[in-house]
């Protein structure tokens, strides 16, 4: 923070707290002079403004009184705004959780500040969004939505190399599929565009009001159904033979278990493809017998793309893309000083260490903030008079006469609004309990939580969602919150039989739309995380789990998944189509240039096997794994061996 920075910081703390000392309010000329504003009066005026509106965004209610006898007089002061949030110690960590997924705007570093600030001192982190490319402000997005703005980024198309700066109005901003995405009006193509915010490549910027009138009835995973449009068709009973204790998901809609290999349901040949394509180790899609003919092409082509060895096609180079720096301005550093001063008056002698920890700031930077707190006063006829007391002596802080800064922490109707959507983000992926302290939340902030048939359902102008019961997360919730070890039936993503790991589940982590268990391995003797969807069962006895064991035999399908397992990739070079840039995204990859044809040349790093040869099947021929050699070899050998299965 620089010391113009720290000023102005200072300043809209005075100005807060001269504002919040009086009943009868102050005139500007009043709080100009005890605030110390200097320059011309024309460029003192400008910056109270500044100030005033800055505090404002920040959430505190500033109330403007007309004199009754002379309306030229003009006093302001500070009103409380009402319906603070207080959550309790189970509400704290999925609104924790929710805030960390709208993005790094000055908005959502608000809205964190005030659950740091708002929560209690005591309390689990039972979820943790990890997801590495964080879209760069939803909460400013979802602002300019409800409020009819207009925002200007910079977006990179998939394959297109440079961005371009698109202005957009905003009208509705939603996840789907564990991606957040913005549906509006595009003022360039003078059009409805649907964008993905992992391709904003700058942050956003408002740009005035809205021209175009917001049409009703609009929905994003609608649009996106759209977008994809030609690639589903119509639905019929497919057939699969899978291994045992795969394709879980698509088992649980047929309601088969896990050991059972032929199983059927109903799908669109779109799902039917990708769910085949996603597990090319563990499934055939073996009826209808012309869905299963065009799945065999699809193999086909994957196999002819990596037939030979590899060769990287002559690009242009991209340079890479900036990492996006948000310095905080004023509004948000006082929002952050503000939070800090409050939750150490409501937690006296509070070691500065946890203030770090707990407000994701290093050490200088709490001091830095107590430093400005003891500066702040104001002047009075008899010269400077203190208004707050801090310290932080010893590595342990303490404040006094802070009672104003509370006007900071209550929410704003976008703040409120943008942190309701963050939780309907998480909705899907939270535990049977969890999602039904998150439904509650949602109301309280205004998401529209609503009740259908008896049943408590989320709906928010994107499809509704239930909250279901999974059958072992009671167990995995009461593990996690007495410290007690619990055995998993896991399938592990290069594994043909699943196999029996105990475990001392910790938590919870939401990462690129999936649900992962962070827990201490006994086996490995090292933290491990598990994916939700690949544990077929888990029990507080290994015990009970061993007949299941041993149904679900998957022997035979072992020979591919051995070459699989003896990968071991440092680096991997990718061809992109268009359509597949989201593999690179999916796996933090560097775009390296653009081909004459328009791919992308992709460098991931680090990449898990399994995961990265699934993505590359569910590309259906539109990403090519040029190197390494071993790596080209296996994709080859999966795609010839699941087109003979189907050939025979």
């Amino acid at each position: 923070m620089t010391n113009s920075g720290r000023k102005d910081i200072e300043r809209l703390a005075n100005l807060l707290l001269t504002l919040a000392g009086t009943r009868r309010g102050y005139t500007a000329a009043q709080l100009m002079e005890m605030v110390g504003y200097g320059g011309e009066p024309a460029s003192r005026e400008r910056a109270l403004e500044r100030d005033k509106q800055a505090l404002n965004e920040c959430g505190v209610n500033i109330e403007k009184l007309v004199d009754v006898l002379d309306e030229n007089l003009v006093r302001y002061r500070v009103s409380p705004r009402p319906g603070s949030l207080r959550p309790n110690a189970d509400e704290w960590p999925l609104l924790r959780a929710a805030a960390d997924t709208l993005g790094r705007g000055a908005l959502a570093s608000r809205v964190r500040a005030k659950l740091a600030a708002l929560g209690p001192r005591e309390s689990s982190e039972r979820y943790r969004v990890a997801d590495e490319n964080q879209p760069p402000d939803v909460a400013l997005l979802l602002a300019a939505a409800a409020q009819a703005q207009t925002v200007e980024f910079s977006y990179r198309r998939p394959g297109s190399g440079g961005a371009k700066t698109r202005l957009v109005e905003p009208w509705q901003v939603a996840p789907v599929e564990g991606r957040w995405y913005l549906l509006g009006y595009d003022r360039q193509a003078g059009e409805k565009r649907l964008f993905r915010l992992s391709r904003i490549v700058s942050s956003p910027k408002l740009k005035g009001d809205a021209r175009e009138e917001h049409p009703a009835g609009q929905d994003i995973a609608q649009a996106l159904e759209a977008y994809r449009a030609g690639k589903g068709g119509e639905r019929r009973a497919v057939e699969f033979l899978a291994a045992p204790g795969k394709l879980l998901h698509e088992r649980e809609l047929a309601g088969v278990g896990p050991a059972q290999e032929r199983f059927s349901l109903t799908l669109s040949y779109a799902d039917a493809l990708a769910a085949a394509l996603a597990n090319p180790l563990w499934c055939d899609l073996v009826a209808p017998a012309d869905w299963a003919a065009k799945a065999g092409e699809s193999y086909a082509r994957i196999a002819a793309l990596h037939r030979g060895e590899g060769e990287v096609p002559a690009y242009e180079e991209v340079a890479a893309a900036p990492l996006r720096r948000i310095r905080p301005g004023g509004g948000e550093n006082v929002t952050l000083m503000a939070s800090l001063a409050a939750y150490v008056y409501a937690n006296p002698r509070v070691e500065v260490a946890h203030l770090a920890e707990r407000f994701q700031l290093s050490r200088e930077q709490v001091e830095k903030h107590l430093a400005t707190l003891y500066m702040c006063g104001q002047r009075t006829p008899d010269g400077f008079e203190d208004l707050v007391e801090a310290s932080w002596e010893d590595g342990v802080a303490q404040v006094a006469n802070v009672g104003a800064f509370s006007q900071v922490l209550a929410f704003t109707e976008v703040e409120a609004r943008a942190l309701g959507e963050a939780l309907g983000y998480l909705l899907p992926n939270l535990l049977p309990a969890d999602q039904q302290l998150a439904l509650g939340l949602m109301a309280l902030l205004g998401t529209g939580a609503v009740h259908e048939g008896g049943q408590e359902t989320f709906s928010a102008g994107r499809e509704t969602f239930a909250a279901e019961e999974n059958p072992f997360a009671p167990l995995i919730n009461e593990a996690i919150s007495r410290g007690e070890d619990l055995t998993l039936l896991f399938a592990g993503a290069a594994q043909a039989n699943p196999r029996l790991r105990t475990v001392t589940p910790l938590q919870l982590v939401i990462s690129r739309g999936r649900l992962y268990l962070r827990a201490y391995c006994h086996e490995n003797r090292a933290e491990r995380r598990f994916r939700l969807d690949r544990i077929i069962a888990c029990a507080k006895c290994a015990d009970e789990l061993q007949e299941l064991l041993l149904a679900c035999d998957g022997s035979r399908w072992e020979e591919e998944a051995r070459a699989v397992a003896q990968l071991n990739l440092d680096q991997a070079t990718l061809r992109l189509a268009p359509g597949a840039w989201w593999l690179a995204e999916a796996f933090a990859g560097r775009l390296a240039g653009v081909t004459a044809e328009g791919d992308s040349i992709a460098v991931v790093t680090n990449p898990v096997p399994a995961a990265l040869i699934e993505a590359c099947f569910e590309a259906d021929g539109e990403a090519e794994a040029v190197s390494p050699p071993q790596l080209r070899a296996v994709i080859r050998d999966i795609a010839n061996a699941r087109f003979s299965a189907l050939s025979d």
